[in-house]
């Protein structure tokens, strides 16, 4: 089975984050709704600094225009550290603490961050 969490647009279309409400399916799991809302809330920190603007942002995006995006070929953005540390997260939450209940939590990037896709493990 697979279960879908929906992007929260509350904060407008550029904003990445997604809604924290536990979704129905997952309660009969056992899973506890404190650990859910742990997840979400890390994986929405993680995103939010991921967008964030600041000034090595905007230098990193100035070189990677000024160079035709070859900058990002020599170079890890600060976008794509962040989104390798939400990869190496979601991971780790997967194994320590959603291993036992059968669920596993989907890199939102493969959706390109649309939605968070839960798979239930029968």
């Amino acid at each position: 089975m697979i279960i879908r969490v929906d992007r929260d647009y509350s904060g407008g279309e550029s904003t990445i984050k997604f809604v924290t409400d536990m979704p129905a399916a997952l309660k009969p799991l056992g899973v506890p709704p404190e650990v859910y809302h742990g997840t979400i809330r890390s994986i929405n920190d993680m995103l939010q600094e991921s967008g964030r603007v600041s000034g090595h942002s905007v230098l990193e995006c100035c070189f990677s225009v000024w160079t035709c995006f070859m900058f990002d070929y020599c170079i890890k953005t600060h976008f794509d550290k962040t989104r390798k540390r939400l990869t190496e997260f979601l991971e780790r939450e997967n194994s320590e603490k959603y291993k036992a209940f059968g669920i596993k939590f989907v890199d939102p990037e493969k959706t390109a961050f649309l939605d968070l896709v839960i798979i239930v493990e029968s």
